[in-house]
């Protein structure tokens, strides 16, 4: 199967409370179709060997020469002058006047930020512009006559901040943390095939470690602090870690490891990503590959974000509101039903909840929380909709704070962002 459509409307990461142990929670997501990735093209020699490099710098010929034979397949050359960063040795190969030229091919990936900072999938048009700054990704190669190649695997416009990592690496560094995001923990959503079945070690060089995948070919747009994660392994893949707390869904039901993970396959994968020990890390919540057919022939991508404010009416109930300016409920009204338990000095909190703003249109489903001292994180699964968000599913997550309540007393309010993600798989004609 093939992903015909889909429209992704960006999530920004958000900021929390940030621990090695983060608890990692469910969300449920949809996604369609099924893709193998491919990497960059080599040269036409064989025996040309490679080794990754990371540049950023001002494209100054977006409209370079192709040397016939340089490099099988590639369809787009530019020239970077000045180059503003290299990693490893690569300044060794500048030309006379400090200038880069680097190949494109038709694997390469382009990426061009929008206003609010994430990046999406784009072109080499609208990416490789003369006068603009970029950062590539990809690998050098080098041929036994000694000439070097230099092949982008991803293309970003603007360059995004340098992560902690080697430049090129395809693992990030880890140890003395002195990144200015140290401790940033958000959210991420993707669309993206499995590229391996297994990742490194965390922390270490360490191959082959089972409890970890590799994505590449990302379908969605990726937000600012993902992007460093992802040039982090190199600018085209991104390792990602399962846990004992993931949930693996096939279809509409909930499965297991050997069931959904399979080289090549396109997933949707959310869960969180932190900056710790000098190392981006991913966590998968959920990992989730399509059903049998008939499958959906398209999927939606909308996000809501949302400011809600609640507080405690009667046994169990909240009421409140869900304000936004830019999502399905600008004037919207929030309601649940809470159970709160006692965990040493803090709580942790389940129930249900409904969004709705009137006029037919609502967004409901289940909730998990905790808090820390008056810390709130809670974790929706949304599990309808109606009106215009009839067939809704997702899920998202709010930060936030509870109002301080007396030892063994429950909180009264709390209030917080939240960030919710709505899938609408569209249905197969037929």
């Amino acid at each position: 199967m093939t992903l015909t459509t889909t429209q992704i409307v960006p999530t920004p990461g958000r900021r929390a409370r940030a621990s090695a142990t983060h608890k990692i929670i469910v969300l449920v997501v949809a996604l369609i179709g099924s893709l193998v990735g491919g990497g960059a093209i080599a040269p036409a020699q064989a025996s040309a060997v490679s080794q990754p490099f990371t540049a950023a710098g001002t494209v100054s010929n977006a409209n370079a020469s192709i040397e016939p034979g340089n490099v099988e397949a590639a369809n787009a050359a530019f020239v970077l002058n000045p180059v503003t960063e290299s990693s490893g040795s690569t300044y060794k190969y500048y030309g006379a006047d400090g200038s880069l030229k680097i190949y494109a091919t038709p694997n390469t990936n382009y990426y061009l930020q929008d206003v609010e900072g994430n990046y999406h999938r784009s072109d080499y048009a609208h990416v490789v512009v003369q006068g603009l700054p970029v950062r590539v990704n990809g690998d050098r190669y080098t041929e036994k006559t000694g000439v070097e190649h230099f092949v982008a695997n991803s293309v970003f416009n603007p360059p995004p901040p340098p992560s902690t990592a080697t430049g090129g690496s395809r693992v990030p560094t880890c140890g003395s943390d002195t990144n200015p995001f140290h401790n940033r923990v958000g959210n991420f959503a993707l669309v993206a095939s499995i590229t391996s079945l297994t990742a490194h070690y965390p922390c270490t060089t360490t191959p082959k470690y089972p409890g970890g995948i590799v994505l590449g070919n990302f379908q969605t747009s990726l937000a600012p602090l993902v992007a460093q994660g992802v040039n982090a392994y190199g600018g085209s893949n991104l390792e990602v870690y399962h846990t004992p707390a993931t949930k693996f869904i096939f279809g509409d039901k909930t499965s297991d490891y050997n069931h959904v993970v399979k080289r090549g396959q396109q997933v949707f994968v959310t869960g969180t990503y932190t900056h710790e020990f000098g190392s981006w890390l991913f966590y998968a919540k959920i990992i989730w590959t399509p059903g049998p057919p008939p499958a959906p022939t398209a999927t939606t991508y909308y996000t809501d974000r949302t400011d809600i404010r609640a507080a405690a009416t009667t046994d169990g109930a909240w009421q409140g509101t869900s304000t936004t300016a830019d999502g399905h409920f600008p004037n919207g009204q929030f309601q649940s039903n809470l159970v709160w338990s006692q965990n040493g000095t803090d709580w942790t909190v389940s129930g249900t909840w409904v969004i709705f703003d009137g006029n037919g249109n609502a967004l409901r489903g289940n909730l998990t929380g905790y808090t820390s001292g008056t810390f709130l994180d809670m974790t929706f699964e949304i599990t309808s909709g109606e009106g215009t968000q009839i067939n809704a599913q997702g899920g998202g997550d709010l930060s936030g704070t509870v109002n301080p309540s007396p030892p063994g007393i429950a909180p009264s309010a709390f209030e917080g962002k939240a960030v919710l993600q709505e899938i609408f798989p569209a249905q197969a004609n037929g």
